[in-house]
């Protein structure tokens, strides 16, 4: 299944405050496939790669050496983003985490005490939903367009025009007839 995707950079800038990155490093145009909340010592089985996962902090352990197979596991996951939830379990980012995430390429997020998870999800998915009417909308023009290109005396050769330029590559009519092949671009 095909999901419309969000940058990590535009839920963030969504969220303003209430999803802020640790380190001084760019987001970069990371897409998410996902934003998840786990508690686990081990979440991945639960995960398919590229999602968000928010977590208070409790699976950390609060040493560094789980911190960094915890870390661990999420990178060979291919977790793009960790949200540290902070309030009870802690009051602040450690360093060893946001060094073994700085280390393992995973962009590391705090989530300000008292700002619910949900808020988090529910951005996300409100981003994915305009992603994905966004898309629905450029399909019907292109579908429209192809429809028309069609209803002229040259259809075919509109049509395969019409798809080269929608693809942004190209397109070739090869009829089972004695009709001449279409292609776009001629050349």
């Amino acid at each position: 299944m095909i999901y419309p995707m969000v940058s990590l950079s535009e839920l963030c800038a969504v969220l303003g405050p209430h999803l802020v990155p640790v380190s001084g490093h760019s987001l970069r145009g990371r897409q998410l496939t996902g934003v998840h909340v786990s508690e686990l010592e081990d979440p991945t089985p639960y995960l398919d790669g590229g999602e968000l996962l928010l977590t208070t902090g409790m699976p950390l352990g609060g040493s560094p050496a789980t911190t960094a197979r915890y870390v661990d596991r999420l990178r060979a996951k291919g977790l793009h983003a960790l949200g540290i939830g902070l309030g009870p379990w802690l009051a602040e980012v450690p360093d060893y985490l946001s060094q073994a995430c700085d280390e393992a390429g995973i962009h590391l997020l705090a989530v300000p005490d008292g700002v619910p998870f949900q808020n988090v999800s529910r951005a996300f998915w409100s981003l994915s939903a305009r992603s994905g009417q966004a898309e629905l909308l450029g399909s019907l023009g292109t579908q429209t367009s192809l429809a028309q290109a069609a209803m002229r005396p040259d259809g075919a050769a509109a049509v395969v025009r019409g798809l080269a330029q929608a693809l942004g590559g190209w397109a070739v009519f090869l009829p089972s007839g004695t009709e001449p092949a279409r292609y776009w671009p001629e050349s």
